[in-house]
């Protein structure tokens, strides 16, 4: 397909020569000038609506149409130059003056193609918006002449349009023009030495030669080339047919990426895709993999993907259809299961994880409580031996069974605020001076009730070690104990700072309680039956 193709193009091109030279031939045709110029556009059109089907990149594709449509418009003024404007000089004077437009137009669209093809991306940026303002006002000034005349000097003025010099204006257009071409080729030039298909350069080689060949003969002659007489090509066509001639050769020799050869290209691929038109109908396909039907097609929508017998087909909207391609996933899929076995066996051990956990931490949690039950049992062995004692003895009357409760009352207290002591300390080590104002607060309630006028005072604040408030605690608990016989009252001051004061006041005490070990207690008579007991303990643990 793509060699019938490019056969096809040689051809209309072969055609279109060959006809417009019978048309010169046959001179006393009174419409061989306008056949010839439909012909030589017939050919710039169809050059330019073969790019749109031919050239990959978008931005190099407006680039072709534009030159194309230049070209078009060029052929155009000079037929109506050589063949309506005769006679009038004004007409044929602005004729002239619009065949600089697509002269330099097509010199600057050439530039910037060749430089999109060579960096392949937007190149120059400021610099190329300079450019082409530079264009725009060397057409500008072509097209203001009558007003300055820096580009045509009218030697027999302005009426005879045909007699004139060049100002500096037209070799700046003329070398600004010359330079954009001559870079153009320059950089097609690089391009063409360092790609897979500098074999075949030659091919737009010659296109530039045969036509710098055919300039120098007509600025040397000052006339069109002929043979036998007649001029086969004016200048303005050579000018077109040289860039159409040079680009189109760029893209037969594969210089610049076209969409030719493309069941060539499915061929020789290793992926199963297929190219379908607008009606479902496959025009491309490879040979590679597995087919894709057309229920397949029908099925995935555009942008869409289908999953089938261990492939992933794509489908993806391309200009005039649609392209589909298979991907094997086989392996993908057979990884995924035996991913979910793995999970699956996974799941199933977290599980027995997760309950072997769960035994573990209820069992922690049980020998933590056994401990701390443990350790509230050793420390407060003493009083509950007590209370059990008293409960047990038999009742002796009223006063007696009474004192025997108030000291239970007591004593019960101090197992109870010991106890939730320890508790607290279980998860910090650390005791705030609020819980041992708190648990003195509750024993000399309980001392209350057994006649004891009591009171408690507590000054600054802070945490201390565990053991430290417990030793407190237990200091003032042998106080208490002691104040059961006949005390009358008891005063409590707790001081917090760097070290923790506790002192204690009391009046008509019988005897001196017995402090635990570890708590050293300075004593003072304070007056009559008056004695004072002070115990201090550092910040650190005791």
């Amino acid at each position: 397909m793509h060699t019938s193709r490019r056969e096809r193009l040689l051809s209309l091109l072969l055609a279109a020569m060959t006809a417009a030279g019978i048309a010169v031939r046959f001179s006393n045709l009174p419409f061989d000038g306008v056949l010839r110029t439909l012909l030589f556009v017939g050919v710039c059109l169809g050059w330019g609506m073969a790019v749109r089907e031919r050239v990959a990149r978008e931005d190099l594709r407006h680039l072709f149409e534009a030159m194309a449509g230049l070209c078009v418009f060029f052929l155009i003024l000079q037929r109506v130059k050589y063949t309506y404007c005769f006679g009038d000089a004004g007409l044929e004077r602005l004729c002239h003056r619009l065949y600089y437009i697509p002269f330099i137009g097509t010199s600057f669209l050439s530039f910037d193609a060749s430089l999109r093809l060579v960096y392949r991306r937007k190149p120059l940026g400021t610099a190329r918006v300079l450019l082409a303002i530079a264009a725009v006002a060397l057409c500008a000034g072509v097209l203001t002449n009558d007003l300055h005349q820096q580009c045509f000097f009218y030697v027999e003025g302005p009426s005879k349009a045909d007699i004139y010099r060049y100002g500096w204006l037209y070799y700046a257009v003329a070398g600004w023009s010359a330079g954009m071409l001559g870079l153009s080729a320059g950089l097609v030039v690089h391009r063409g030495l360092h790609s897979p298909y500098r074999r075949s350069f030659w091919f737009p080689a010659v296109i530039v030669l045969l036509a710098a060949a055919y300039f120098l003969s007509y600025y040397r002659l000052g006339r069109p080339f002929t043979i036998a007489g007649y001029s086969i090509l004016q200048m303005q066509e050579v000018f077109c047919f040289t860039i159409i001639g040079f680009w189109e050769a760029c893209l037969q020799t594969g210089i610049i990426p076209a969409n030719a050869d493309a069941e060539a290209l499915f061929e020789n691929l290793t992926v199963a895709a297929q190219v379908a038109d607008e009606n479902g109908r496959v025009c491309y396909a490879s040979h590679a993999g597995r087919s894709i039907t057309p229920d397949e097609r029908e099925k995935i929508p555009l942008g869409g993907q289908l999953r089938s017998e261990g492939y992933l087909i794509r489908r993806e909207k391309i200009r005039g259809g649609s392209i589909f391609w298979a991907k094997d996933i086989r392996f993908i899929e057979k990884t995924e299961e035996e991913r979910r076995v793995v999970n699956a066996q996974l799941s199933e051990e977290n599980t027995l994880l997760t309950a072997e956990n769960r035994m573990r931490e209820e069992r922690a949690q049980y020998e933590t409580a056994n401990r701390l039950y443990d350790t509230i049992a050793d420390d407060v062995q003493e009083q509950v031996s007590r209370i059990d004692t008293l409960m047990r003895m038999p009742a002796a009357g009223t006063a007696s069974t009474r004192r025997r409760l108030q000291e239970c009352l007591v004593l019960g207290s101090y197992v109870k605020r010991r106890s939730n002591l320890i508790l607290i300390s279980e998860h910090t080590g650390r005791i705030h001076v609020s819980e041992l104002l708190f648990a003195c607060r509750e024993s000399l309630d309980s001392l209350t009730l057994a006649g004891v006028t009591c009171g408690v005072h507590v000054s600054g604040t802070g945490d201390y070690p565990a053991r430290t408030l417990m030793l407190a605690y237990d200091a003032f608990e042998a106080m208490a104990e002691a104040a059961l016989e006949g005390c009358q009252t008891l005063f409590v001051s707790l001081r917090a700072g760097d070290t923790l004061r506790l002192y204690m006041e009391t009046e008509g005490l019988a005897g001196a309680p017995y402090f635990p070990k570890g708590v050293r207690c300075v004593c003072r008579q304070e007056g009559d039956g008056v004695f004072s007991f002070t115990v201090e303990f550092g910040k650190e643990a005791a």
